[in-house]
């Protein structure tokens, strides 16, 4: 199983000297089942070089259930240049001069030329960087503070990915997640997938969603990297979270779900009565059932559907009707 440690790091800081952000501030750090260890990378954003000898301590810390996770520290140094302090020359001696710099090599000659210092850390207004100004932003950030989504990339936690589409497999990992939000979840059984091996890391959100109703796996088929559709987002919406229910109509309101099967019109009706989904235009009023979703549009379905349910609220447990 993989294990996923929130890592923190944190530190002095001013207004006026030292750094002004980490980035990240919060990251995860996902260990490989089999693996012992992991890494993670963040970065620190130098202001104001006006005051010299400036030492800051950096702890990093962090955490996983049932695991202990080492702690250390790190001194930032800075010298009053915007190039990190070089260290004293070695043996004393030399009381006044100064400057900053690196010192002269023993024995005199040419100092050594400068190092080329790091290229700024991107500076983000949230969690992500690649979801600033996206219509769907504020929810991109919520899932994030939820723990529904971690990004897109490991290598870089500022990376959400908001125009991606999502497949089968990691959209019933989503949904997993941002129903235990509010519900408890109980394990399925008697779930068979055939193209879905045992070992595989979705295979529990698999069993979930299809026992639940909210995933069709005819003849066992799960079909884990078949791409989402909205239609299929309504489907999977009303069946996965238990307070969301479908309306059957005759005809949709929607002026392009004409031919849809009338389980997609139900649950497209229940999720607009419930604000779930608000179309994707106005004016005429569509649905776009045959795009598929993007990363940015789930987390906004998934943050209105929460939201109808406040934090607090006994809720029934969401398991197989």
């Amino acid at each position: 199983t993989d294990v996923v440690v929130s890592v923190v790091v944190g530190g002095g800081r001013s207004s006026g000297n030292g750094y002004t952000s980490l980035s990240p501030s919060r990251l995860q750090i996902t260990i490989p089942a089999g693996e012992s260890s992991a890494t993670g990378q963040f970065s620190i954003t130098l202001v104001n070089d006006s005051t010299p000898n400036n030492r800051k301590a950096v702890s990093v810390t962090g955490s996983a259930s049932g695991f202990s996770v080492a702690a250390s520290q790190l001194t930032i140094t800075d010298d009053g240049d915007t190039a990190p302090a070089a260290p004293p020359p070695s043996g004393g001696g030399g009381g006044g001069g100064g400057g900053g710099g690196a010192p002269p090599p023993a024995g005199g000659g040419t100092p050594p030329p400068a190092q080329p210092t790091a290229p700024p850390a991107p500076v983000c207004e949230g969690r992500f960087c690649d979801d600033d100004g996206n219509v769907h932003q504020a929810n991109i950030e919520r899932i994030a503070v939820w723990r529904i989504t971690l990004g897109c990339d490991a290598q870089d936690a500022t990376k959400y990915c908001p125009n991606a589409q999502i497949t089968r497999r990691q959209m019933s990992a989503f949904l997993h997640r941002a129903v235990s939000q509010r519900w408890e979840i109980e394990a399925p059984e008697g779930i068979q997938l055939s193209d879905v091996e045992a070992d595989e890391w979705f295979r529990p959100f698999a069993e979930w969603v299809v026992s639940v109703g909210a995933f069709s796996a005819p003849n066992g088929l799960f079909n884990p990297g078949g791409v989402v559709t909205r239609a299929d987002m309504a489907i999977m919406m009303i069946g996965a979270f238990p307070h969301l229910d479908a309306v059957p109509v005759e005809a949709s309101r929607f002026g392009d779900a004409a031919g849809l099967s009338p389980a997609v019109l139900a649950a497209l009706e229940g999720m607009f009565q419930t604000g779930v989904t608000r179309g994707c235009s106005a004016a005429p009023l569509n649905y776009c059932p045959n795009q598929p979703v993007t990363r940015a549009q789930m987390a906004s379905f998934f943050v209105r559907a929460i939201d109808l349910v406040p934090a607090g609220t006994e809720t029934p447990t969401a398991s197989a009707p």
